[in-house]
């Protein structure tokens, strides 16, 4: 099997991953439950922090986290495909065309 198979291949298994992670927090949400997937904040946090800020803002924050989660994740997505890209063209290179390809990979994975 091919490097690039294998690398597709633990993409998919990764993105699968936060796919039913997902599902599991939107079913966590609907029906008011804790499946225990994902960490929570410590109680202490809760009842120290939590209550200074507004009831409705940290709702909304709630509903928010999902998309926050979501564009995170694509853009991190892209990022990582620019820079894999950079790299591949980057051994291919030969001279002047790896200084060049340097300055616009900087632009891109500054982030």
């Amino acid at each position: 099997m091919a490097v690039s198979e294998i690398i597709g291949k633990i993409k998919a298994f990764d993105m699968t991953n936060q796919m039913l992670a997902e599902d599991l927090s939107s079913l966590e949400r609907h029906f008011d439950i804790r499946l225990g997937h994902l960490p929570v904040p410590s109680e202490e946090v809760e009842r120290e922090y939590y209550p200074q800020l507004e009831a409705d803002l940290r709702a909304e924050g709630a509903k928010m986290a999902r998309h926050y989660e979501v564009f995170y994740s694509l853009e991190k997505s892209i990022r990582r495909l620019v820079t894999e890209t950079f790299e591949a063209i980057r051994r291919s290179a030969t001279g002047g065309g790896a200084k060049s390809l340097r300055q616009y990979e900087m632009r891109w994975t500054s982030g």
